[in-house]
């Protein structure tokens, strides 16, 4: 392998070295912690990875000693990327606000769904109507998905389908 290779490895995000951290910078464990604060969690294992998917920036600090890794330190993010944070941690099902969110779209389309008069609604308008109600994204394939755990006859009866000409 070559040296370049090796260098572009152990600087994955290509961070600049500095002596001393800039003054609106802190460290991993202060991020977690303001983090935290906000409902946020995260996976402490990787920290610079959220930071770059977030574009939070990141810097690296010379080291004191030759053992351990090099810390990195990460901007302080403000109320306002905390919040865009939030919003789109709601849209990833895989993370805990976004495992949250999934359990509240279920309840909500279940609820229309059961709400709903005979032959007024479809697959499409109930999505629309759990977007709006919880702002969040919600497509017809889950509200599918969610809907077939229903007996075919209740399905037949309320949901309207559109005739081909």
């Amino acid at each position: 392998m070559s040296k370049n290779k090796e260098a572009k490895e152990t600087n994955k995000y290509n961070l600049i070295t500095v002596a001393e951290p800039p003054s609106q910078y802190i460290s991993g464990d202060e991020l977690l912690s303001l983090l935290k604060n906000y409902s946020i969690k995260v996976d402490t294992s990787n920290i610079p990875r959220f930071a770059s998917n977030n574009s939070i920036k990141m810097t690296r600090v010379k080291r004191v000693g030759s053992e351990g890794s090099t810390p990195t330190f990460y901007q302080k993010p403000t109320k306002n990327k905390i919040e865009e944070i939030i919003r789109n941690l709601k849209n990833i099902n895989n993370s805990s606000i976004g495992k949250e969110i999934l359990k509240k779209k279920r309840k909500e389309v279940l609820r229309i769904f059961d709400n709903a008069k005979n032959n007024s609604i479809n697959y499409t308008a109930i999505a629309i109507l759990v977007s709006k109600t919880l702002n969040v994204n919600c497509n017809r394939k889950f509200v599918a998905k969610i809907l077939s755990g229903k007996p075919k006859f209740q399905l037949e009866k309320k949901l309207f389908k559109r005739i081909k000409l």
